[in-house]
């Protein structure tokens, strides 16, 4: 029994975590496939399993879940033993389908619930990466991982069933912010090569319009917004100071700072009247521009605000007899 852990033993799981971390975040411009074919079929040899006949490879996630879902289609009630189509007809019409705005119910069912018993290959590399850990300082009874820790190296997600196997490509891009969040401001922040991919903000999955056209956003979509973190990237996306322009904001408080210049504390209700309001403080730079203008700044702050004074406080986590600046620079 491993009671603790040795200074060399403590090194390496820096080792083991950056190596999975390459694992999980790699993309490719093109598959192995005869790597990733030898990997699946090390997890099934692991597992006991039959070796699949038939391998059919996808370009993403997505197109794997519709291939699965359109062999499930032919039998329905089988859990595994599912009959094949042949690999162009099946690439042909899951094409189609990748393009449909509204998929087939029982379609849309079965790629659902693919999504939810995929293997992940390199995006289970997070709990992997545990176990390889202890192999690799002796711990027995983990050969049975070997298989699955191969297809993380080499295959997107994939779907084993009883003969067959669908296996998709990792992604051709990866974009992620200095959180290491999944995050890109005029893009997809992760796709694949059939272009299916996703729009993230900081870790939120958002619209394509959010990201691709922010100048679409409308005050109306933001009070229609059912999501309220979506709502808030909405509005940064927008612009703090546009919103409050155009939003029916009321005024809550208003004084002078220190040093003589406006500040005026806002709230914006929403249509549902079930969420918080938007507070912000407006603040004007005591620092002039190259122009010689001041510029104002709208400071988003939390919903229980009362004053102004109040609301410049919290933002330097202070309270607001605390907040006294001298000078700003």
């Amino acid at each position: 029994m491993i009671k603790e852990l040795t200074p060399e033993q403590e090194e390496l799981m820096e080792v083991v975590r950056d190596e999975w971390l390459g694992i999980g975040l790699a993309t490719q411009k093109s598959m192995n496939r005869e790597a990733a074919k030898e990997a699946v079929k090390q997890s099934y040899a692991c597992a006991n399993l039959k070796l699949p006949e038939y391998v059919f490879f996808a370009r993403s996630p997505k197109e794997g879940a519709l291939k699965t879902a359109l062999l499930k289609q032919q039998n329905p009630e089988a859990s595994w033993d599912i009959q094949p189509y042949h690999a162009s007809v099946l690439t042909k019409k899951a094409t189609k389908l990748m393009k449909e705005d509204k998929l087939p119910e029982d379609i849309a069912k079965f790629a659902q619930e693919a999504f939810q018993w995929a293997c992940y290959g390199q995006h289970d590399a997070g709990w992997l990466s545990f176990y390889d850990f202890f192999s690799r300082i002796g711990v027995e009874g983990l050969e049975q991982l070997e298989g699955l820790k191969q297809a993380a190296r080499w295959c997107g997600w994939w779907w084993p069933m009883e003969n067959i196997v669908v296996i998709s490509e990792r992604p051709g891009s990866l974009f992620r912010d200095d959180q290491g969040r999944l995050h890109c401001e005029d893009r997809k922040a992760i796709s694949y090569s059939d272009d299916w991919g996703l729009y993230v903000w900081h870790g939120t999955n958002v619209p394509e319009y959010v990201i691709e056209r922010p100048e679409s956003i409308t005050v109306d979509d933001i009070m229609k917004e059912a999501n309220a973190e979506i709502r808030r990237i909405k509005i940064e996306r927008m612009g703090e100071n546009t919103f409050l322009d155009r939003a029916n904001a009321q005024l809550l408080d208003e004084d002078l700072d220190a040093f003589q210049f406006p500040r005026k504390l806002w709230k914006v209700d929403f249509n549902n009247g079930n969420e918080d309001p938007w507070v912000a403080v407006q603040v004007t730079n005591s620092t002039k521009e190259p122009d010689g203008t001041h510029r104002q700044f709208v400071i988003p702050v939390p919903p229980d605000m009362r004053t102004a004074a109040q609301a410049i406080a919290w933002t330097f986590q202070m309270d607001p007899d605390e907040y006294k600046p001298l000078q700003e620079t």
